[in-house]
């Protein structure tokens, strides 16, 4: 499961330990990173992502995917912040597709990742000026959420 929020000193903390860490470890280490930094610094989070897709082969299958998924809302999140909604929904649809296929496996997981790809398209939506269809998202992510 991915934390909500890292503060300044934990991202400072995890910046300090990767270079001395490797395998799996690193994995977990970068994704944190790019996950907690995709805000603060889209151009350093999409750089780590890109460390982190051949240790994906490190993972299980369905671990993998929601990894993989994770790594879309990296791209997807910015993309929407600067306005990319085409981008931002695109990435957060490929998102969905890989949390639905690990979902049998790795429910928890898969449902927390589906939840935040909802919330993208929820405010996506909302900027595209369809409000329905954002008040929709919005609903199957607070679902996910409670899985």
């Amino acid at each position: 499961m991915v934390d909500m929020f890292a503060l300044d000193d934990e991202l400072a903390q995890w910046e300090t330990a990767l270079p001395d860490v490797q395998g799996t470890e690193r994995l977990k280490l970068l994704m944190a990173l790019a996950w907690h930094i995709r805000q603060r610094d889209p151009a350093r989070a999409q750089q780590l992502s890109t460390e982190i897709v051949p240790l994906l082969a490190l993972l299980a299958p369905d671990a993998a995917l929601v990894q993989r998924a994770r790594l879309h809302l990296i791209t997807a999140e910015p993309a929407w912040l600067r306005g990319d909604l085409d981008t931002a929904f695109h990435y957060a649809e490929q998102a969905l597709l890989l949390c639905d296929q690990a979902a049998d496996s790795l429910p928890a997981a898969a449902a927390a990742c589906r939840a935040d790809a909802c919330w993208i398209m929820a405010w996506a939506s909302n900027d595209r000026g369809l409000s329905a269809d954002g008040d929709d998202w919005l609903r199957q992510a607070a679902a996910a959420a409670r899985v």
